[in-house]
């Protein structure tokens, strides 16, 4: 969610950031802050659909500091709507956690799906039968939203692992906050490289010719998270199966380190 705002990306508005699972108002807390407080950033929806336990590492916001002088404003699904009447056709969403706000604006709003232009999402895994943590975390939601009709192309994970940069080539983030949270988890762990999920997700939307998509088809994603691919000619919905991997870990660094200039 926060990835949107670099300004070594280029091409796009950010019109506003929704929180999504879980602790909703800390995560809300923690896009500001590496926003600089600015915004808008709104608070989601924070049960999934499908009733599961929100899960947490206990990392979140730890290395942050004092996050109390930021507050991310209520009612994220009614600004996604809201949204999506003011720019209907042009309107693109970013998804990089479970897809609960965007399935329920669907379920509000019968023609929210008809008036987003497209939606790219992290999520999935198409080569293993492995269920990726935002599919699993709402099952419920991720099939209400392969089953609208909405445009989506998904990176997923069997893509994303693909690219792992060694965590000393992020020394150059020193004792930023991104810095010190790439160390973290890395530590956590128990990792010495970090695949950039998430932001590959916004260079598939920004920068597409990194990647080879798929044929359209139509996704679809078991009780467990398990997720498949078909190819319909009607499908609206393509994933990626390959990448220029010496370009991507090149577009990542060079992202992020124009994010701190």
């Amino acid at each position: 969610m926060v990835l949107c705002a670099l300004p070594s990306l280029g091409g796009f508005e950010l019109v506003g950031v929704t929180c999504v699972y879980g602790d909703v108002e800390l995560r809300g807390k923690i896009a500001l802050s590496y926003l600089g407080g600015r915004g808008p950033v709104y608070l989601g929806e924070s049960e999934p659909i499908s009733g599961l336990a929100p899960w947490h590492s206990g990392l979140e916001g730890s290395l942050l500091g004092d996050l109390n002088g930021y507050r991310a404003v209520d009612g994220g699904v009614d600004f996604l709507i809201d949204k999506s009447l003011e720019l209907a056709g042009s309107l693109e969403i970013l998804a990089i956690g479970p897809l609960t706000n965007i399935a329920t604006a669907i379920i509000r709003d019968a023609d929210f799906a008809s008036r987003v232009k497209a939606l790219y999402l992290m999520g999935g895994d198409f080569a293993r039968e492995f269920a990726e943590h935002n599919f699993k975390s709402d099952v419920k939601a991720a099939e209400v939203v392969f089953g609208s009709g909405i445009r989506v192309d998904v990176m997923p994970l069997n893509i994303t692992r693909q690219v792992a940069i060694e965590i000393e080539a992020f020394d150059f983030l020193g004792e930023t906050n991104l810095g010190k949270e790439i160390r973290q988890w890395a530590a956590h762990k128990s990792l010495a490289f970090n695949n950039p999920h998430d932001l590959m997700a916004l260079l598939m939307f920004a920068e597409p010719s990194l990647f080879e998509l798929s044929d359209f088809g139509s996704v679809s994603v078991s009780d467990a998270g398990i997720s498949k691919h078909r190819f319909l000619t009607e499908g609206k919905q393509r994933v990626v199966v390959g990448l220029d991997v010496a370009g991507v870990k090149r577009r990542v660094l060079e992202v992020l380190s124009g994010s701190i200039i």
